[in-house]
């Protein structure tokens, strides 16, 4: 066993415990720590291989590695329960059409190893396979007139006759054969998504008798489905793609207890024939059926009714005492005059009740919702018609009434409510009654006329509350809080609140959305004294005065979002500004800052002979992270942004600048911080700092002994690796970490000394194994590219 190392040592079985909570990378790479655990990972039940193939040499690679990994296990005499194959195709959209060879290429590959891995579950008797082969590819499927879909390769029918098989999952695969019969006699769950060759499925008692699941999604071309009487299946879930007739037939109608129908083409005469059988369902979920007019519901075991955006719905009768849940929703297109009759008096059992966008009267309001006695949780979103509410029902938990324009009076007399939310437009008034509602813990009004006299005379009545969110509420001028149970504050505000006091010693959070621009004269004031802040958000441009007064030294972490309304000549002005806000934070443990202008930069630049006369403002944070745009990022110099965060906090233990593009997907660059006992330089013997003479702390430069570099292109990290070496007074390990897996670290010419014999059980396709080898205290970087298999 390996110096350090404890896993080693323990019985096989527990590896492999401590490898199921692990993911596949994370799999691999423990694998490579020694033989035991290598050998431990060969056995491990769940295989799991995913990857995305841009068309390089690298996919190459991959399906090399997939073969050979199911190769070296298949002598094994193990029982592999779980296989997940999960590949992502990436195509030029140039060629989907004018170069159908090049698609072949790509595809045919992929659809033989298929055909490897199906053979290899079938040997090994897998009971749980997973087969994901999405991307651009699928239109080429849907295309059936075209070469590459002719000369495809398809998917094989033997693994619908598997023996073991429990489990399975496939999801954008082609397939060999047009009428699928399911005869694995032991599969209980079949989920097929966004597959294509289909017609029919049929499901036959005599072949699948224990299959309890069964979901198929977005299958183009298919046009029936059938499911004998004799099965036993529970659940059933169909969402279509398109607006084809599907034919749907389950007979096994005493058994089923979950249906879920989305864009079927069902009709009132199906859902009368069909629906009305299932004596056993208990939850019934239909979305976009939009031949559906009529519906009468009689089930007597139905717990949870879900209609959504079923556009054509003209009458709604549910006759279900024991329902519990029901919700009804309508697209936004659909006219806001016409109505739906929606009768559900009968459901006296109701305990959440939802309706979005339906036409409902005051009337409709106290003949039903009002008589339900065990409401916990109401639901009222953009219902027009509704004018007046009285709600007294005394199991009610949580009312919210979003965009309800008509409503003018809301009267809620529960001494029991929990949770109560409103939002509606700024225009509107709205007469707001809670209060009675003395247990309330969430409290959130958005584009309110409440006043600060409704404020103050409903807020000191909630001795329970423990959320209070406000949101452009325009007639709230002065506030103060100081509810004693209050965690958590959101404002959201505009140039009409002139100042809020908060005075409460258990907040936790607190955000602020400054809507204000800086050209009003009046800018809010918000004090906040003896909190112990955990979390602190603050998102609004940035003004020449500071727009937060926080006498509080407890926040742990803050997180900043500036709009920076300003020219570039103004850049100096609003630095100061930026500067004088930003020590606020200053004891934070982690500040996150972020700005929403996607072109000036200055706010992070600050002029190198400025800095030796000021106060770093985050001079105690330990952990500063940097959001900026990639178009930002790409027009910066890496080095100039690194050494000036690095004087806003100058001692952290990590930076991390994170990139966002339209497309909101992320890329972090991580620099790490590594320190030990600080020594003394030659210039610092005489007591003369001046690196950082202005610093409360001692900057990194002085006891610095690590850095790592981690995901930065390959010419910043060169260039990150020189501007420590140069800048550190101490002798320093850098570690280049940019999706390598292996680091070695070698002082004064030693050696390098490692077991690839190790390496050869771990999964390293396309891994780069990197050793510093460090000669008189400099780096000299050697990578090694791994074509090892597991």
């Amino acid at each position: 066993m390996e110096a350090g190392d404890r896993l080693s040592g323990l019985e096989e079985s527990l590896i492999h415990h401590v490898m199921s909570f692990l993911s596949p990378a994370e799999v691999t790479r423990l694998s490579t720590l020694s033989k035991r655990l290598s050998s431990a990972s060969l056995s491990f039940p769940t295989l799991d291989f995913q990857y995305r193939l841009r068309g390089t040499g690298e996919d190459r690679y991959f399906l090399d590695s997939v073969s050979n990994s199911l190769e070296r296990r298949r002598n094994l005499e193990t029982n592999f329960e779980q296989l997940n194959f999960d590949v992502y195709l990436i195509f030029q959209r140039s060629r989907l059409h004018t170069q159908d060879y090049l698609i072949i290429r790509r595809l045919n590959p992929v659809m033989k190893l298929l055909e490897n891995v199906i053979n290899f579950a079938l040997d090994k008797k897998i009971e749980e396979l997973n087969l994901h082969c999405n991307g651009d590819h699928q239109q080429i499927f849907r295309s059936q007139n075209t070469l590459a879909h002719k000369s495809l390769k398809r998917l094989p029918d033997d693994v619908f006759s598997a023996k073991t098989i429990k489990r399975m999952k496939l999801c954008g695969l082609l397939f060999g054969f047009q009428d699928l019969i399911l005869s694995c006699p032991l599969i209980e769950d079949l989920h097929i998504i966004s597959c294509y060759g289909l017609k029919s499925i049929r499901v036959l008692s005599s072949c699948s008798k224990s299959i309890k699941a069964i979901s198929i999604q977005r299958c183009s071309g298919l046009v029936a489905i059938h499911v004998d009487e004799k099965v036993s299946l529970e659940s059933f879930s169909y969402i279509s793609n398109s607006n084809k007739i599907v034919n749907i037939s389950i007979a096994s109608r005493k058994s089923l207890k979950f249906l879920k129908l989305v864009g079927a083409w069902i009709s009132d005469e199906w859902f009368q024939a069909n629906v009305a059988e299932f004596v056993s369902l208990e939850t019934l979920i239909l979305s976009e059926c939009q031949n559906l007019k009529t519906m009468f519901i009689c089930n007597e075991n139905l717990k949870c009714l879900e209609l959504e955006h079923c556009n054509r719905l003209e009458n709604i009768q549910v006759m279900v005492s024991g329902l519990e849940s029901f919700s009804c929703s309508f697209p936004d297109y659909r006219s806001a005059t016409r109505s739906t009759d929606v009768n559900i008096a009968s459901c006296k059992c109701l305990k959440f009740l939802k309706l979005e966008r339906t036409m409902i009267t005051d009337e409709w309001f106290r003949n039903n919702a009002a008589e339900f006695k065990l409401l916990e949780t109401l639901i009222l979103c953009e219902c027009q018609g509704l004018k007046s509410m009285l709600i007294r029902n005394e199991s009610l938990k949580c009312l919210e009434l979003d965009s309800c324009t008509t409503l003018e009076n809301v009267d809620v007399i529960v001494s029991g409510l929990e949770s109560f939310s409103y939002s509606g437009k700024a225009a509107e008034i709205s007469q707001i009654n809670l209060a009675s509602c003395k247990s309330l813990k969430f409290l959130k009004l958005e584009r309110t006329m409440i006043t600060d006299e409704w404020f103050r005379n409903n807020l000191a009545e909630f001795k329970l509350l423990e959320t209070l969110i406000l949101r452009e509420c325009q007639k709230l001028e002065n506030m103060f809080i100081n509810n004693e149970n209050l965690k958590c504050l959101e404002l959201n505000y505009g140039s009409e609140l002139e100042n809020v006091d908060v005075m409460v010693s258990g907040l936790e959070s607190l955000q602020i959305y400054d809507r204000s621009s800086t050209h009003d004269q009046l800018h809010c004031k918000i004090n906040v004294k003896g909190c112990k802040l955990l979390n602190l958000q603050f998102s609004g441009e940035l003004k020449p005065s500071p727009p937060l007064q926080l006498i509080s030294s407890d926040v742990k972490n803050a997180e900043i979002c500036l709009e920076l309304g300003y020219s570039s000549n103004e850049c100096r002005g609003f630095q100061n500004s930026l500067r004088d806000f930003l020590n606020l934070f200053a004891h934070c443990d982690i500040v996150s800052l972020s700005s929403k202008s996607s072109s000036d930069t200055c706010y992070l630049i600050y002029p190198e002979q400025e800095r030796k006369a000021l106060i770093p403002p985050l001079y105690d944070v330990k952990h500063l992270k940097i959001q900026v745009t990639v178009l930002i990022f790409k027009s910066m110099r890496i080095m100039e942004l690194v050494d000036s965060l690095l004087w806003f906090s100058p001692h952290p233990e990590s930076i991390s600048v994170i990139l966002y593009d339209s497309s909101c997907s992320t890329k972090e660059f991580i620099i790490k911080f590594y320190y030990g006992v600080p020594t003394n330089s030659e210039v610092e013997e005489d007591n003369v700092i001046t690196c950082c003479s202005s610093s409360p702390v001692r900057c990194w430069r002085h006891d610095l002994t690590e850095v790592a570099i981690e995901n930065f292109e390959d010419c910043d990290r060169t260039s990150l690796q020189i501007y420590f070496m140069e800048n550190a007074k101490t002798r320093i390990r850098i570690h280049l970490d940019a999706g390598f897996l292996v680091m070695v670290t070698v002082w004064n010419g030693a050696s390098i000394m490692t077991d690839l014999a190790c390496l050869g059980g771990g999964l390293l396709l396309g891994w780069t194994v990197v050793f510093n080898v460090f000669v008189g205290g400099w780096p000299h970087s050697y990578g090694v590219l791994i074509h090892m298999m597991a």
